[in-house]
């Protein structure tokens, strides 16, 4: 809204009992990066999507029979000896024979799994709380049996405690990488060996050999078991799957869908789903249609201890005798308050020498918030706060894909009713570029 002195002057007259002046008295960041708080992840289901071959005739019962199970740890990398962990799995579902907890539509009177079917869950993993500083690494499995349970069960589930605890000791490996809020916890699932200098991946061999390396393939198997011949002599693989989380994805996530819940803009993308889906693929058999796979979905809610959203701006009646002031210090008051920069910006981002010039575009909202969209696909890309007095303007900002911060500070032209600001990734804010806006809307 642009003032002149006469209609300055007619605004005072007009509105004097019930005008108010903004005074920002204080904003604090809209969140932290990260924050403790509760972690509750529960196995919803898994997936039958390929049905495993299982024998000319199936003597173990008709379709497949799985479970799922799972193992994880919650630790801070400064000691990891003082680690939360858990194992557990449900009972063996397919048809109803031999104990077994019936599922699926292989056969209309007995059950049984096949392709598509999805069989229900919902056992909880865990429900813990963790600190800002823990990591969260969750093995889940999905096995397909050919009998009752064995020694072969705990020989692996042996193996998996071993492997766990010796990647605790090791560089977590999304401590710093960038965030895909396209897909943040599928981003983070991963073979173990995908991530970390694991060494032999043969460390199942011994446990599975026996009816692995005669080409039998029939036994008690985790889906993901992978066979073949290697330097004439039959190995057997088994890399783990991992889940890995910690406070960054997490509190990316909650502070995402929040935002969509709590602010009403069309360019914000959707809410980000909870679930995550798991694909565990076979390859034991030589003919590739008889190699199994499934999938299991995890249902991820957290709750952080600490949310610090934006003080609300706090507007004061102003005193009688500054309204009374000579119009022209009047007016250079409305420019120098925090009203005169809410709304629309738009214009350039170069590199500090001003060249390679960039578009770029936000909103400073009234209650200090600051808002980055994507000037061609109008997303967000970036949130933050910034404060305003005397036509100075600092501030920082995040970015949503990489969780980098960016701090900004420069000055505000009234006349130009422009912006210019350096930018850094830190104090000083200098270093990372330059912004030269012009306001585009309130």
């Amino acid at each position: 809204m642009e003032f002149t002195f006469t209609s300055l002057n007619r605004f005072i007259m007009k509105k004097i009992m019930l005008s108010f002046c903004v005074t920002a008295l204080s904003i604090n960041c809209f969140g932290q990066s990260t924050s403790g708080g509760q972690l509750k992840i529960t196995i919803e289901s898994f997936k039958c999507l390929i049905k495993s071959w299982d024998g000319v005739v199936e003597f173990d019962g008709h379709g497949n029979e799985a479970s799922a199970t799972y193992s994880y740890r919650i630790y801070n990398p400064s000691n990891p000896s003082a680690a939360r962990s858990g194992m557990n799995g449900t009972s063996i579902f397919g048809s109803n024979i031999n104990g077994m907890t019936r599922a699926g539509t292989q056969t209309p009177d007995l059950g049984g799994i096949q392709a598509g079917d999805v069989v229900p869950v919902g056992m909880l993993v865990m429900s813990e709380h963790i600190n800002a500083d823990d990591y969260i690494i969750i093995a889940p499995t999905i096995w397909e049996w050919d009998g009752p349970r064995t020694s072969t069960f705990s020989s692996f589930n042996a193996q998996l405690e071993n492997d766990l605890n010796w990647a605790m000791n090791q560089p977590f490996p999304y401590a710093s990488t960038t965030i895909n809020l396209q897909d943040p916890y599928g981003s983070r699932v991963t073979k173990i060996f995908d991530k970390y200098s694991y060494g032999q991946a043969t460390k199942y061999h011994n446990i599975f050999q026996s009816f692995m390396c005669p080409g039998v393939g029939q036994g008690n198997k985790p889906v993901d078991l992978r066979s073949g011949t290697f330097n004439n002599q039959c190995m057997v693989i088994y890399p783990p799957t991992l889940l890995l989380l910690d406070t960054r994805v997490l509190m990316a996530v909650y502070n995402h869908n929040k935002n969509v819940s709590e602010i009403n803009h069309p360019e914000r993308p959707g809410r980000i789903s909870n679930l995550v889906e798991i694909k565990f693929t076979e390859n034991t058999y030589a003919v590739q249609a008889n190699n199994g796979a499934y999938s299991m979905l995890l249902k991820i809610e957290f709750t952080p201890d600490v949310v610090i959203a934006p003080s609300k701006t706090v507007f004061t009646r102003p005193k009688v005798e500054t309204l009374r002031q000579d119009p022209q210090q009047v007016s250079a008051k409305v420019a120098s308050s925090a009203s005169a920069i809410i709304g629309k910006w738009s214009g350039t981002q170069t590199n500090d020498d001003g060249l390679y010039p960039n578009p770029i575009s936000f909103e400073l909202t009234g209650n200090g918030e600051f808002i980055m969209a994507d000037s061609r696909s109008g997303l967000v890309s970036a949130r933050g706060v910034y404060n305003y007095a005397d036509y100075t303007i600092t501030g920082s900002y995040k970015m949503l894909s990489s969780g980098e911060t960016i701090a900004f500070a420069g000055t505000y032209d009234p006349f130009k009713k422009q912006i210019t600001c350096s930018l850094g990734m830190g104090n000083p804010p200098k270093g990372q570029g330059r912004w030269n806006v012009i306001k585009q809307s309130l």
